[in-house]
C-alpha cells in the first residue's frame, strides 16, 4: 500500500430511533446483519442510537440501547473490535463465547457468522465498535513486516486490555470514541486523521494474538542511512504535507519498523517524532519573519533609521512647503522624543514627474 489509508475526509454520522423496524432496517443496511430485539424495562422508554465516525476503511461506532439486541453477523470483509463501557457485550462465534469487560475487548472476526448480544444493567447500555476492513488490517500489517501476507489474518476472539501496551492503544481508540461524543473537528483534519489511523491499525496488530505477533514484537533490522535521508528529505521538502510513517516507509522503500528502527539509530528520535520539530521549527522561524517585517514596516523603525515626522502645532502633518510660513512653529518628532522649532525660510523644490518610458519600464 503507497497510498492514504484514509483517501476521503472522515465524517460523523448520527442516528436514533424509536421504532424496532427502523431499528432492523438500520442494521441490514449499515452492516448487513440480522437483529432480534427485547422489550424495554418497566419506566424506560424503547430507544436504540448509534454515532459513527467514518474513515476509509475504519470504523469507530458507540451503540446506545435501552432493551436487549442480538446482532447476527457474517462477512468476510470486516474486523470488529467490541467494547462494553456499560452493561453487557458478548460475541458468539465458532462455539466460543467472549464477554466484554473493561480489561477485555471480544473480537468478530471473518470467518463464519457470528452473534453479538448487548444487554442494559439499569435501564441503558453503552457500546463502542472498532470496525477494521481486512484489506486495511493486511496492507499495515505488509508495511511493518515489508512482506506480503494474506488477505485475511486470523486475530485471537480476545484482546486483553490489562497491559502496558494494551492501554496504550486503548487510549488512541478512546481518542476516537470521545471524539464522538463532542464532534471533534480536528479529528476530521486529513493532516490529523491519517497518521492517528494508522497508529490505531498499527497498535491493534501489536496487542492482539495472531501468527504475525511475535515477529511484530521482535527488533527490526537497522534501516540503511540512504533510506533515512529519502524520508527526511520528503518531511524538509514538505513539512506540511500528511506525512505517516507508512508513506515515508513506502518512500524509502523499507518497511514502518526498519524505518522507525533506522531513526532512533541514527536521528535519535522515531521519524513522526523528527517531523512535529521540524514543522514547530518552521512555525517559529515564520514567526519571527513575520514579526522582523512588521517591525521593519512600523513608523517607530522608520524614525530609528533617521527619518522625522514634522506637524504643525495643531498635529497637522506637514507634507508641503505650501502649508508653513516663515516664523511658522513646528514639532519635530525623532525616534526618542520631539524637538521644537520656528521656519526660518521656505524653499519650494518642484519634484519632477516620471517619464512615460520610467512609469512603464
Amino acid at each position: 500500500m503507497t497510498g492514504p489509508l484514509v483517501a476521503e475526509p472522515p465524517e460523523y454520522t448520527s442516528h436514533r430511533f424509536e421504532d424496532a423496524e427502523d431499528v432492523r432496517a438500520f442494521y441490514a443496511d449499515e452492516y448487513s446483519a440480522c437483529v432480534g430485539l427485547g422489550e424495554a424495562a418497566p419506566g424506560h422508554p424503547f430507544s436504540v442510537a448509534a454515532d459513527q465516525l467514518l474513515m476509509g476503511p475504519i470504523e469507530v461506532t458507540e451503540h446506545r440501547l435501552s432493551v436487549d439486541m442480538a446482532v447476527r453477523l457474517e462477512r468476510d470483509d470486516v474486523y470488529a473490535i467490541c467494547l462494553t463501557a456499560s452493561g453487557l457485550l458478548s460475541v458468539e462465534q465458532h462455539g466460543g463465547e467472549v464477554v466484554s469487560t473493561p480489561n477485555r475487548a471480544a473480537v468478530y472476526r471473518p470467518a463464519g457468522h457470528a452473534i453479538i448480544r448487548t444487554g442494559p444493567i439499569a435501564g441503558w447500555s453503552r457500546a463502542h465498535g472498532l470496525l477494521i476492513k481486512t484489506w486495511a488490517l493486511a496492507a499495515v500489517l505488509e508495511l511493518l513486516l515489508d512482506r506480503p501476507v494474506p488477505p485475511a489474518i486470523a486475530l485471537a476472539p480476545v484482546v486483553e486490555l490489562a497491559g502496558r501496551e494494551s492501554r496504550s492503544w486503548l487510549r488512541l481508540l478512546r481518542l476516537f470514541t470521545d471524539a464522538l461524543c463532542r464532534r471533534d473537528q480536528t479529528i476530521l483534519q486529513p493532516i490529523v486523521a491519517e497518521p492517528l489511523c494508522h497508529a490505531l491499525v498499527t497498535g491493534l496488530l501489536l496487542v492482539s494474538e495472531h501468527r504475525y505477533a511475535d515477529t511484530l514484537r521482535q527488533p527490526a533490522a537497522s534501516c540503511r542511512p540512504r533510506h533515512v535521508k529519502l524520508a527526511l528529505d520528503a518531511m524538509h521538502e514538505g513539512p506540511d504535507r500528511p506525512h505517516t510513517s507508512a508513506s515515508l516507509a513506502a518512500l524509502a522503500g523499507v518497511s514502518v519498523r526498519t524505518l522507525q528502527d533506522g531513526f532512533r539509530q541514527h536521528v535519535g528520535v522515531p521519524p513522526m517524532v523528527y517531523l512535529r520539530r521540524l514543522r514547530l521549527t518552521r512555525a517559529h522561524d515564520d514567526i519571527t519573519h513575520q514579526r522582523a517585517r512588521a517591525r521593519a514596516l512600523s513608523p517607530l523603525a522608520t524614525l530609528e533609521r533617521g527619518y522625522a515626522v514634522v506637524q504643525l502645532p495643531d498635529g497637522e502633518v506637514v507634507t508641503s512647503v505650501g502649508v508653513v510660513t516663515t516664523g511658522s512653529a513646528l514639532s519635530i518628532r525623532v525616534a526618542d522624543g520631539r524637538i521644537g522649532a520656528t521656519t526660518t525660510a521656505v524653499e519650494p523644490q518642484p519634484v519632477e514627474a516620471p517619464s512615460i518610458e520610467e512609469s512603464h519600464g
